[in-house]
């Protein structure tokens, strides 16, 4: 069941407004009443349970993702350690064919009968270690991306920025397919009257987005949505 339903599109419509923090009460309460989603209702809402389904989905890649950033981090220094271990190995593995410590070694495997099965199996092993040493040193030489910092895709907190940018993108086409206005980009101002000086979303996409992920995830907050959008600016394509 979707998070999204009649109320809170309406709600949201309502807050998507620009909001300047220097202006008069009357002056926002006039941008209020102006704010370009309302009528829209509908369609906001058909596009957040998209954009949502998509939050979802991308949810479900985010463990895919982390395995995949371990294994570009992991694999070429593993493989390096590896490669030195097998070269270590051949030599010892060499060495011992000198005076039949291979066929020795090998006819004491279970499965091994006969002296044509030790031969077999030798022949198997030298090959098995060749090839592996030899994917090893290209592995280990090999360039592959890498991620720096936290996993990508996560905030501190653990939150998936990844899922909330998938979310975004979809609101993005939305808001351009709809015209509400050429630009979909963050902004942000600081409400000075407040003892804390509160950050507060001023652009009208930014507010949806922040009111809209608050739905998602009661934890998303501010920062989380200015890197989304940010991100989302960048490489503004679904996943």
């Amino acid at each position: 069941m979707s998070r999204f339903n009649t109320e809170n599109a309406s709600e949201l419509a309502k807050e998507a407004f620009r909001l300047r923090i220097d202006d008069s009460a009357e002056d926002q309460r006039n941008e209020k009443a102006a704010a370009p989603l309302l009528g829209k209702e509908e369609k906001l809402l058909y596009a957040l349970r998209r954009a949502e389904e998509a939050y979802e989905e991308t949810l479900l890649l985010d463990p895919v993702r982390d395995k995949m950033r371990l294994t570009l981090r992991s694999l070429p220094r593993d493989c390096r350690k590896l490669s030195k271990h097998l070269r270590n190995a051949l030599a010892c593995w060499s060495a011992m064919r000198n005076y039949g410590g291979q066929y020795e070694l090998v006819m004491r495997f279970p499965d091994v009968e006969s002296l044509d099965g030790a031969n077999e199996l030798t022949s198997r092993i030298d090959e098995t270690l060749q090839q592996l040493l030899s994917a090893a040193e290209w592995v280990s030489e090999e360039e592959l991306p890498s991620y720096r910092g936290r996993p990508s895709g996560r905030s501190r907190e653990g939150l998936s920025l990844f899922a909330l940018e998938e979310f975004t993108k979809v609101l993005r086409a939305f808001w351009l397919e709809e015209k509400i206005s050429g630009v979909f980009g963050f902004d942000q101002g600081t409400q000075d009257h407040i003892d804390d000086g509160e950050r507060v979303a001023t652009s009208a996409a930014a507010r949806l987005i922040e009111r809209a992920a608050k739905v998602l995830d009661e934890n998303y907050d501010l920062g989380h949505v200015r890197q989304a959008m940010e991100n989302v600016y960048a490489q503004p394509v679904p996943f």
